[in-house]
């Protein structure tokens, strides 16, 4: 019997193994329960605010919410398809990027890996623009040189075409100013600059903003592919002039001017084509960000902690890294910068009502057994019953926490153990505390201790032999009570 007693008190010291590697009472109990989870960053760490029940988020700021998100710990009410969100305060996917982790698999939130790597060699290279090429003046030699230097006038296509060339490369319009007709340069309407990136930057913390955005960029790439296309439709005009009527005499500089103005209007395809499809591929990227139901104010979702499977816990790692957005000698770039990235490590556990820990311990009970044998009196042989005592025995436990009582400095709970008594195992069930910060407990109850009674013998009485007491003992269960001193894994 004892053997199976110490079987059992290592299969509870298995389990604590085993439990105790996922749950420490004192982490769980000081971990605050929550219904959502904020976070922003701000002077190099990942501050945070947590909200309970229905609660709604006051604003994450560093008086308010002065300490890191690192190394904190959490409880949530897990349900059936119902994680823990986390929210960014003030997210803006053109100043971060954000990625989760847990414990048990990796996921990428928003990853703007590819975009990034198409915008790393983004060219959106617009004539006219400040630090870039100079806008392709319009061709326009007077008809008084024209007429002089070919004699006729029908050359008069080829320097009227030309200059519609040279108009489109620089997109100029006909509008209407006062009822009149006017040339109109829209170059800026096609431009990507430096104030652009900040305006696109600072709207973009929000499902509206983005959307507004998303529309302008559709805007200029629209612009920019109806400019290309009237680019390559005055390109094959000219080139028609230029084959069906060949112009005399036209001087050298007239000549270099017109082949100029042809090869900026094939490089201004060629950077035009380019612009419209990075802008594209910049209006695909916000697009993920543009869903309203990720967004609450200025808090948008980006990650969430599903329910621990098969566990109590999971582990989350938040990376926060800066964007750099921003445009040079009419590039654009945009990539993650390594030297400011922020990241923070919590724990979160499955909220649950009750909690079962292991432990060890020393047990004083006054546990008494009998042992039965026989003694010659007289000549004959007769019953001898000998008590004894055994207050001091080791002991394995399981103690049961209610979590919401377990909030002061010292956590009530009932347990249930078995001692290591000197013949047989006793049953103990009570109550006891354990002390807050510490790994020890006391606890008190009662005891079932196992001893051996006499069923139909009685002591004194004359018997042939052991074998007759062996034949007529009984084991009974035996009430007392205990005090035990334990240690808590």
């Amino acid at each position: 019997m004892k053997k199976v007693v110490g079987l059992v008190i290592v299969g509870l010291l298995g389990s604590n193994v085993a439990y105790g590697a996922e749950s420490k009472l004192e982490t769980y109990a000081k971990s605050p329960r929550i219904s959502g989870l904020y976070v922003k960053v701000d002077d190099g760490k990942v501050l945070y605010e947590y909200t309970k029940g229905k609660e709604a988020p006051t604003g994450i700021t560093k008086v308010r919410n002065p300490e890191s998100l690192n190394d904190k710990t959490f409880r949530y009410e897990f349900e059936v398809n119902m994680p823990l969100v986390i929210s960014f305060q003030d997210f803006n996917p053109l100043k971060y990027a954000v990625k989760v982790e847990l414990k048990d698999e990796k996921t990428d939130i928003n990853d703007p890996g590819p975009f990034f790597e198409i915008l790393s060699t983004y060219k959106s290279i617009f004539v006219g623009k400040a630090g870039g090429e100079t806008a392709v003046n319009s061709f326009t030699p007077s008809m008084t040189q024209e007429k002089a230097v070919a004699g006729e006038t029908k050359c008069e296509a080829f320097f009227k075409n030309f200059d519609k060339l040279a108009n489109a490369i620089n997109y100029k319009v006909i509008e209407k100013v006062d009822d009149q007709e006017i040339e109109v340069s829209k170059l800026s309407e096609i431009s990507v600059t430096e104030d652009t990136l900040k305006k696109w930057q600072t709207s973009a913390i929000s499902a509206k903003g983005i959307e507004d955005e998303i529309k302008e960029i559709d805007g200029i790439t629209k612009k920019l592919d109806e400019n290309v296309k009237a680019i390559k439709a005055a390109i094959e005009v000219v080139q028609g002039v230029v084959d069906k009527e060949k112009c005399t005499s036209i001087p050298l500089n007239v000549l270099a001017q017109s082949s100029y103005i042809m090869t900026q209007a094939h490089e201004a395809i060629t950077r035009r084509e380019a612009a419209s499809t990075n802008l594209k591929e910049l209006s695909k990227y916000l697009a993920k960000y543009q869903d309203k139901s990720s967004w609450n104010g200025n808090y948008y979702q980006f990650g969430s902690v599903p329910n621990p499977a098969n566990q109590n816990l999971k582990k989350v790692i938040i990376t926060v890294k800066q964007i750099d957005f921003s445009v040079t000698d009419d590039k654009v770039t945009v990539k993650e910068s390594e030297k400011n990235t922020v990241s923070s490590t919590l724990t979160v556990y499955k909220n649950e009502s009750i909690s079962v820990e292991p432990s060890v311990g020393f047990v004083y009970s006054p546990l008494k057994s009998n042992k039965f044998s026989t003694k010659t009196v007289n000549g004959n042989q007769v019953v001898e019953k000998t008590e004894k005592s055994d207050d001091y025995h080791a002991a394995a436990f399981l103690n049961v926490y209610y979590t919401e009582w377990i909030k002061q400095n010292v956590y009530p709970f009932w347990q249930f153990g078995l001692s290591t008594a000197k013949d047989y195992p006793a049953i103990l069930t009570g109550f006891g505390m354990k002390i807050r910060d510490t790994s020890f407990a006391f606890s008190v109850g009662a005891a079932f201790g196992f001893t051996k009674e006499l069923d139909k013998l009685s002591e004194g009485q004359t018997i042939s032999g052991q074998a007759d007491i062996d034949k007529d003992e009984k084991t009974v269960v035996k009430p007392s009570w205990y005090l035990s001193l334990q240690y808590n894994f």
